[in-house]
C-alpha cells in the first residue's frame, strides 16, 4: 500500500469535494469518519468503495477482518490525513461510501410503527441527534420533507454517532408524505400549539407518526390536516420552546413507552 502525501492526489481532492452536498448528490458518494461509524455502515449493508487510514493508524484483527469487505485501501501521511478529518485521533479512518436510495416507498412498516417526520430541519447536528434517539427507541424510520440538510452530511454522521446507518430513512415532498401516511392509516401527530393535546395524553399505542418542523418557525400550514392531532410539550418555565432534537426525543420515548 503506497503512502499518499500530496494534496494534488485525486483521492484527496475527491474527499474534500464530498464535503459539499452538491458533490454528494452528483457523484452518489459520501464520506464516513471513524472506525465505529464505518463498521456500522458495513454491518447495515452500505457499500463502501475506499478506506483511508493515516500512516500510523493501527487496526485490531477484528477490524482488519471486517474491513476486508472494502475493495480499496489507502494510507495518507499524517499531515494529509489531518486535513480531511475533524477529530484529532489519527487512529480513526475515512471511508468513501455509495449513497443508498432513500425512497419513501422502500420503508417497510412493522405492525405497530413509530415514525418521525421532519420538515425542513436545517441544522445537521439536530438531525444527527434525532437519528440517535430514533435508533435508541427503535423507531421504524425518520423521514425528511423539504430537505435542507441531507442524511449523509458529515456533521449528521458524526452527531448521530453512526446511527444514521442503523435507522431506516426516506426523503420526500411533504405532499407525498401526507398521502403515504393516509394510505397506510398512520395516526399522525403534529406539533402545532393551537387546540393541542398535552403529549402525555396522546394515544401513541397504535401505529403513529410524529411531525416536527424547523428550528425557527415550526411546521408549515400544509400540515394542518383535519385527520391529524396537534400535540404540545407543556412549558413550565419562562421559555416557550425546546430544541427540535430534544422535543423529538421526548415525544419518541413517550410513544415507545406507551407501545411497550
Amino acid at each position: 500500500m503506497n503512502l499518499i502525501s500530496s494534496k494534488d492526489n485525486p483521492l484527496f481532492k475527491k474527499i474534500i469535494k464530498l464535503e459539499k452536498s452538491k458533490e454528494r448528490k452528483e457523484s452518489g458518494l459520501f464520506t464516513i469518519e471513524g472506525k465505529k461509524e464505518t463498521l456500522l455502515a458495513l454491518q447495515n449493508g452500505y457499500v463502501i468503495t475506499d478506506l483511508i487510514l493515516a500512516e500510523n493508524s493501527d487496526l485490531s484483527q477484528t477490524e482488519k477482518d471486517l474491513f476486508l469487505k472494502i475493495p480499496n485501501h489507502h494510507r495518507f501521511s499524517i499531515n494529509l490525513f489531518s486535513k480531511i478529518t475533524y477529530r484529532n485521533d489519527h487512529s480513526e479512518c475515512i471511508a468513501i461510501c455509495k449513497v443508498p436510495k432513500t425512497d419513501l416507498n422502500k420503508i417497510k412498516l412493522s405492525k405497530n410503527p413509530l415514525l418521525i417526520i421532519l420538515e425542513s430541519v436545517e441544522k445537521p447536528g439536530n438531525l444527527g441527534a434525532i437519528l440517535r434517539s430514533a435508533d435508541a427507541c427503535a423507531a421504524d424510520a425518520v423521514i425528511i420533507c423539504e430537505e435542507k440538510s441531507d442524511f449523509f452530511n458529515p456533521n449528521v454522521i458524526r452527531s448521530s454517532v453512526g446511527t444514521v446507518f442503523s435507522v431506516n430513512k426516506a426523503s420526500a415532498k411533504k405532499e407525498e408524505v401526507v398521502r403515504w401516511l393516509k394510505k397506510n392509516q398512520i395516526n399522525t401527530y403534529t406539533t402545532f400549539i393551537e387546540n393541542a393535546l398535552p403529549y402525555s395524553q396522546a394515544n401513541f399505542k397504535q401505529g403513529c407518526a410524529i411531525v416536527l418542523g424547523t428550528e425557527a418557525v415550526g411546521l408549515s400550514n400544509y400540515w394542518r390536516q383535519k385527520e391529524f392531532q396537534n400535540i404540545v410539550i407543556p412549558m413550565r418555565g419562562q421559555n416557550d420552546s425546546l430544541n427540535v432534537s430534544v422535543a423529538a426525543a421526548i415525544l419518541m420515548f413517550e410513544a415507545r413507552n406507551q407501545k411497550d
